[in-house]
């Protein structure tokens, strides 16, 4: 699909099909840090797949060579010196046919990206450009996450089991803390320990902090979390729920919502104003899931 923000008028736009560069920094007079383990391998599939040319004269569209994705809202190289060296990137032309990937969990950019391309996992409708930026699902940080796990199931060939024969209805299990306290909280009491089964735990360093504490709820909380932990592990309680609750992390985004749908659960979004992944694109979240506001 191509998106508004796509200048067509450009020559090397009307090959079929486009092709895309990675733009190399370093004519540019600014140390930057090798990119991270994720943008790496973005690099990687973008190298490897039919799009990608060297020649940037061929290229429609283009990609920094240097690490954009602020992960866990840290940028590196930090926000002003990014903004300043994408400005000063051959062919920037105001960011236009640019590509930059962000995984913050900020509902926007905090540096002027201009015209480019943003592709963002925690895209808040209020500054979403509507088929113009793209969003794009959450993508965990470490090799051995959830989503690794289950993706080598099905790469093994073992099934998971049906929806008519999973024994829980519907689960969540994460992390209480100040940020996302009053949502997770609540789905607490949904808990019955048979067929709806939420499992939330406070952050230790929290706990017996006042403002976090709510009362000692954290300490109370923490009793019944140890009594069903190990009766109900993470990616047991995918695999064998109907329903997976998805409420928002410290950002709109989460990687539970890429996680129930490779266990086949149904995620149930509960993270007002998040733009969901391809929404505007390719995907028709209604058929697929089921959104709380």
């Amino acid at each position: 699909t191509i998106t508004k923000g796509v200048d067509l008028t450009l020559p090397s736009c009307n090959r079929d099909p486009i092709k895309v560069t990675i733009n190399n920094s370093s004519t540019l007079s600014f140390t930057i840090q090798s990119p991270s383990k994720i943008y790496s391998k973005i690099l990687h599939l973008i190298r490897n797949s039919r799009f990608y040319t060297t020649d940037p004269n061929e290229a429609c569209l283009f990609v920094p060579n240097f690490d954009t994705l602020c992960h866990s809202n840290n940028c590196d190289p930090p926000e002003p010196l990014l903004e300043h060296i994408l400005h000063s990137l051959p062919n920037w032309n105001t960011g236009r046919n640019y590509l930059l990937f962000e995984i913050s969990d900020r509902d926007t950019t905090k540096y002027n990206s201009e015209n480019a391309i943003t592709l963002r996992s925690s895209w808040s409708h209020q500054w979403y450009r509507h088929q113009y930026d793209v969003s794009i699902p959450p993508i965990p940080n470490i090799q051995t996450s959830t989503l690794s796990s289950l993706e080598h199931r099905i790469l093994q060939g073992e099934t998971t089991p049906t929806i008519e024969n999973r024994s829980i209805l519907a689960s969540f299990r994460g992390s209480l803390h100040d940020e996302l306290f009053e949502t997770r909280w609540k789905l607490g009491s949904l808990h019955n320990d048979k067929d709806v089964i939420i499992i939330t735990k406070c952050h230790e360093e929290h706990w017996g902090d006042d403002k976090v504490d709510r009362e000692g709820f954290c300490e109370e909380n923490k009793e019944r979390y140890n009594s069903v932990e190990e009766r109900y592990g993470y990616e047991w309680l995918l695999l064998h729920s109907e329903f997976s609750l998805v409420p928002r992390g410290l950002g709109l985004h989460s990687n539970r919502l890429v996680e129930a749908l490779a266990a086949g659960s149904i995620p149930v979004i509960v993270a007002d104003d998040w733009v969901l992944p391809f929404e505007d694109e390719l995907i028709d979240w209604k058929r697929i899931s089921i959104r709380v506001a």
